[in-house]
């Protein structure tokens, strides 16, 4: 499967769990969406905060995709 570039990236972003990198990958009006969220989260510091919190989450050891869509 080819993966588009700025999932590739956050793959990267993910086993580094490198949040500078994560910085320069969110554009200033990114938008959060996520089912376990009940509002879309706007902003770059915002949907930032949600992201690296899954940085933790998805870059545990333990932790492993079973799909993606």
């Amino acid at each position: 499967m080819i993966r588009p570039p700025p999932i590739a990236r956050w793959d990267e972003i993910l086993e580094s769990k490198d949040g500078v990198a994560l910085d320069e990958l969110l554009d200033g009006d990114v938008v959060f969406q996520s089912p376990a969220v009940h509002a879309p989260q706007a902003g770059k510091p915002l949907a930032g905060k949600y992201l690296r919190a899954a940085l933790q989450v998805f870059g545990n050891p333990t932790f492993r995709y079973v799909g993606e869509w």
